[in-house]
């Protein structure tokens, strides 16, 4: 009595047409890991394997690491600019609301502006007067401020600009200030 093992994964055929497996699927299987393989595949060839062996002769797979935020700086810093509203006390102890917007690659000052008053419409203008329609960043970076509502968003995405709102309170993700 013979026993055949037929193979894991896809078979596809080679130019001679001889079968052969996927390499797409031995790659998944390998991403399994070490304990995938001594349990499974040795088992069923009735061989007891640990798994440390089995971990110690696999190949090894470089992960890549999910592009985080300084990769999204890195690789898109022209086309960046970073906007901030701010309060600054006067000296009769009143407040007004400071509007900036940077570009990042140059660190030029693209536009100010200081209201009494800051509403999402005042936020709004000022951000269609600072950008022409041809000198619009692709980027927008912003903190989370409650001023930016829908009436920015949609203001930003009709001048074609993407909105990036940093992470909840990180201050290495903010445009404008070195934390």
């Amino acid at each position: 009595m013979a026993l055949e093992v037929a193979p894991k994964g896809r078979a596809t055929a080679d130019r001679d047409g001889a079968a052969r497996l996927d390499p797409a699927d031995e790659r998944r299987e390998s991403a399994l890991g070490a304990r995938h393989a001594s349990t499974a595949n040795c088992s069923s060839l009735g061989l007891r394997v640990a798994q440390s062996s089995v971990a110690k002769y696999m190949v090894q797979t470089a992960w890549a690491a999910k592009p985080g935020w300084w990769t999204f700086l890195h690789n898109h810093v022209p086309d960046i600019a970073a906007m901030d509203l701010f309060a600054v006390p006067t000296i009769g102890f009143d407040l007004l609301y400071a509007f900036v917007i940077v570009r990042i690659v140059v660190e030029d000052l693209v536009w100010i502006n200081v209201t009494s008053i800051s509403t999402a419409d005042w936020v709004e203008r000022q951000i269609t007067e600072a950008f022409p329609w041809d000198e619009a960043p692709r980027y927008l970076i912003r903190d989370r401020d409650r001023i930016y509502g829908s009436v920015v968003t949609r203001r930003l995405r009709a001048m074609g600009i993407r909105d990036k709102p940093i992470a909840p309170a990180p201050p290495w993700q903010n445009g404008l200030s070195n934390g």
